[in-house]
């Protein structure tokens, strides 16, 4: 479907979203779930057999706005909304024996509730990805928990080789599965004219 656009002014800044979901070429049905409303915008890619994927994902981003509601204040704060959706996609994993084992990536961006300061959170977990697009071009902000990173980083393949390689699927970390995920959190400033970018793999 097309998604959904919005936008919203704050003291400093407009900031406009916008979100669109595609199954691609080779499933029927997709478990990406994604949720953007100018305050708190999220990607979660779902795993796991007999749509389980697909809970874990939707229970993730509805956990993470449930707890951002009020707005974020810390990094911390925005952390552990993370980590409480991390333990509610266990909990249901364990109650429920069709879903054992589920799990799902995060990727999200809050804006910080500071209007003389803007900035924005930044969370990760897994391989879906966060991108920054400026006047100086595109970079990836965040870092992919995949095998095939931790490859590129020991030296073992290169960079180029990683969009192909037969074990590009493998992710090291992913809400649902350690208690004690470990997430990369981050602070943004928000410049002007710029663009964040929340992908699925």
């Amino acid at each position: 479907n097309d998604g959904d656009r919005g936008g919203k002014r704050g003291r400093e800044a407009t900031i406009r979203w916008g979100a669109r979901s595609d199954t691609g070429r080779v499933r029927l049905k997709n478990e990406d779930s994604v949720h953007a409303d100018g305050d708190v915008c999220i990607v979660a890619d779902g795993m796991g057999g007999h749509l389980a994927g697909e809970v874990a994902s939707a229970l993730a981003v509805s956990t993470i706005v449930e707890k951002c509601s009020g707005g974020v204040a810390s990094l911390d704060q925005f952390g552990e909304a993370v980590r409480e959706a991390n333990r509610r996609v266990i909990s249901e994993s364990g109650a429920d024996p069709n879903r054992e084992g589920m799990g799902t990536t995060v990727v999200a961006v809050a804006r910080m509730s500071d209007p003389d300061n803007p900035r924005l959170a930044l969370a990760n977990v897994g391989d879906s990805r966060a991108y920054l697009s400026d006047s100086s071009g595109i970079r990836q902000l965040s870092k992919d928990h995949s095998l095939v990173q931790e490859l590129v980083d020991d030296g073992i393949i290169g960079p180029e080789d990683a969009r192909h390689h037969p074990r590009r699927n493998i992710v090291t970390r992913a809400l649902g599965i350690d208690p004690d995920v470990a997430i990369d959190l981050w602070e943004l400033a928000l410049p002007m004219g710029s663009r964040i970018l929340l992908c699925s793999d």
